[in-house]
């Protein structure tokens, strides 16, 4: 039995945070098919900014750069996540490095994108509870 067999979470972008980045992906890497499939061992990172950058400059806002970063529904860890989720051997687990351009065009390189090749049903529909937000 694995740890994730009797805990799990759910992560979700925060909302009404304007200091945590929204990232998109540079063109060269929405061109590499990353959201599914596993990157070849070896190749460039994936590269990520703020799709907000512009308007938050506008706005006076100064972004922070967190341990966990979001991209959709996609998820882009620290290596200090991504050495822990090894640990745990999950089937399918896929991790590439991501490089996150800040908004004063800053390197960051200590992250990971996370995909699953394969389908990880864990979730336990008949012990748990979850209440999805609403927004209409």
């Amino acid at each position: 039995m694995s740890e994730y067999d009797s805990d799990y979470f759910f992560l979700r972008q925060p909302k009404d945070n304007d200091r945590i980045p929204s990232l998109i992906p540079d063109a060269n890497t929405e061109d590499r098919k990353f959201r599914s499939k596993k990157q070849p061992m070896g190749s460039p990172p994936l590269f990520f900014h703020n799709a907000w950058k512009d308007e938050v400059k506008k706005r006076g806002i100064h972004t922070i750069v967190p341990p966990v970063l979001f991209s959709g529904a996609d998820i882009i860890v620290t290596s200090e996540i991504r050495n822990r989720l090894l640990a745990s051997e999950l089937s399918g687990l896929s991790l590439h490095p991501v490089v996150y351009i800040n908004d004063q065009d800053a390197w960051h390189e200590d992250y990971w994108f996370i995909t699953f090749t394969e389908e990880l049903d864990c979730w336990d529909r008949a012990t748990s509870s979850f209440e999805e937000e609403l927004s209409l």
